[in-house]
């Protein structure tokens, strides 16, 4: 049984060792093959390290760009608030001047009917209720009156047709009536 034994180990042994030159040569040129992979190897890992170097600045200058457009994105977010407060602002004035213009042309109407009015209109000016002058406008009275030593505002206005006061309600006795002058057709 030793014999078996020592045989098959002797069989085992002789079959490895005719196995020995063949993997020695395998050996050999998977070394060959190492040695001349090494340098790719190295080159493709020195190249990988400068691209990783590169997308690292890549990278910084993104961050950076993006805070600047985030820097700018804020800027024009605040543009944008202040021009819209600009526009509401306008929109206001535009309805304002609206209404002024809506106000002065009310204005510009009652004014040209009160200088209809006037036109067929005369202001006669008494003096201690006597007829003293009659004008075409108030002012004219007015400026009359004061002429001929009425106080600026010392005299009573008297609406069309109402009893013209006594002297004793006009202490300056300064008196102005305005009176329509109708035309009739007969």
């Amino acid at each position: 049984m030793i014999r078996i034994t020592r045989t098959r180990t002797i069989d085992d042994l002789t079959t490895t060792a005719a196995r020995v030159p063949a993997l020695e040569d395998a050996l050999k040129k998977a070394r060959i093959a190492r040695d001349r992979r090494v340098p790719d190897l190295e080159a493709e890992l020195a190249q990988a390290r400068e691209d990783l170097g590169t997308y690292r600045s890549l990278t910084d200058d993104d961050a950076q760009l993006i805070g600047a457009l985030r820097t700018s994105l804020k800027e024009r977010e605040q543009d944008h608030t202040e021009l819209r407060e600009q526009l509401r602002r306008a929109q206001e004035q535009v309805l304002l001047d609206h209404e002024d213009r809506v106000v002065l042309r009310t204005l510009l109407r009652t004014a040209r009917r009160q200088e209809e009015r006037d036109r067929d209109t005369v202001y006669l000016l008494y003096r201690r209720g006597e007829l003293h002058s009659v004008h075409s406008s108030r002012e004219g009275a007015e400026t009359a009156a004061e002429g001929e030593g009425a106080a600026p505002g010392g005299w009573i206005s008297v609406p069309p047709g109402a009893p013209r006061p006594s002297d004793s309600d006009s202490p300056a006795g300064w008196c102005i009536e305005p009176v329509r002058l109708a035309a009739t057709d007969r």
